[in-house]
C-alpha cells in the first residue's frame, strides 16, 4: 500500500483555513459593497443637495454615463425601462417627490475638491447624454397641468423642474493654459465655491426639496458608430436601369 508523501519543508504548501478566504462582497449589498476599497477613475458624479427622502448611501460604486438620465429620473420618482443595478441610491418615499432637480455638467475637469459630507461617486464610461427622457416623463404625467401656467393666479402648477446646464469653461481653460496651471487651479476652486453657493440657492428656493447633482467629465468618450452616408450624397453613374451599349438611331443592335 503506497503512503502519502508529506512535504515538510519551508515551501511545503498549505491548504488556506476558512478564516483565512478572501470574502469578494457583492455590489448589490450596501453593507459589504461599502467596504471595498476605492477605485481609480477620472470622471466623477457628485450629489450637492438633496432632501432627507431621497437617500444616496456613501460608496464607491461606479456608474456609468449612460446610466445618468435613468438615475435623474428615479431621484424623481419616475420608473425607467431597466433596473438602474447601482447601489448608491436607495428606495425611495412612495408619497413624496422632489420639485425641482438640477444638473450641472462640467467639461475639461474630472473631478472637484468638495467637501467631505459631498456624496461622490466614480464616472466610468462617460458618453454624452441628454434628460429628454426624463422632461417627456415629465410633460406626460403632467400634461394637465401645462396650460395652467399661463393662468397661476388660479391653479398651482405641480410639475416638478429640470435643470440641465453644461459648463465648458474648464475645457478652455487647460487648453490655453494647461491644467497644472496657476490660472486653472484658481477657476477650479472659483468653480467649487459657485457650485456650493448655486446649490445652496436652488435648495432654498424650492424649500429644501430639490436633488443638486454634480458631473465633472475631463472629455467626453466618443460612442463607437459606423460613418454613414445619406442616399442624396450617393453620384448616379450613368443609367442605372439598362446596362447595354448605346446603339446608332439607324444602326443594328449589338449584343
Amino acid at each position: 500500500m503506497m503512503g502519502v508523501r508529506r512535504d515538510t519543508g519551508k515551501h511545503a504548501a498549505r491548504c488556506p483555513r476558512a478564516s483565512e478566504l478572501l470574502f469578494v462582497p457583492n455590489a448589490r449589498d450596501p453593507e459589504r459593497a461599502a467596504e471595498r476599497p476605492k477605485s481609480v477613475f477620472g470622471d466623477q458624479l457628485a450629489v450637492l443637495r438633496s432632501p432627507q427622502y431621497v437617500n444616496f448611501r456613501s460608496g464607491d460604486w461606479p456608474l456609468s454615463g449612460e446610466k445618468i438620465p435613468d438615475l435623474v429620473a428615479l431621484t424623481m420618482g419616475f420608473s425607467v425601462p431597466e433596473d438602474l443595478g447601482w447601489s448608491g441610491l436607495a428606495a425611495g418615499s412612495l408619497f413624496q417627490r422632489p420639485r425641482a432637480n438640477a444638473l450641472i455638467t462640467i467639461r475639461g475637469v474630472d473631478s472637484l475638491d468638495l467637501p467631505s459630507n459631498v456624496s461622490s461617486y466614480p464616472l466610468e464610461n462617460a458618453v454624452p447624454f441628454t434628460l429628454d427622457s426624463v422632461a417627456y416623463s415629465i410633460h406626460t404625467l403632467f400634461a394637465d397641468s401645462t396650460p395652467l401656467m399661463r393662468h397661476k393666479h388660479l391653479a398651482k402648477d405641480q410639475a416638478p423642474d429640470l435643470f440641465s446646464l453644461e459648463l465648458a469653461g474648464m475645457e478652455e481653460l487647460g487648453r490655453r493654459y494647461g491644467s497644472d496651471s496657476p490660472q486653472f487651479r484658481d477657476a477650479r476652486q472659483i468653480l467649487v465655491s459657485a457650485l456650493q453657493k448655486f446649490a445652496d440657492d436652488v435648495f432654498g428656493v424650492y424649500g429644501s426639496n430639490a436633488v443638486i447633482e454634480v458631473v465633472t467629465v475631463k472629455t467626453f468618450e466618443t460612442p463607437l458608430t459606423r460613418k454613414s452616408r445619406s442616399i442624396l450624397e450617393t453620384k448616379q453613374v450613368g443609367n442605372l436601369l439598362y446596362c447595354g451599349t448605346k446603339n446608332a438611331f439607324d444602326g443594328s443592335v449589338h449584343a
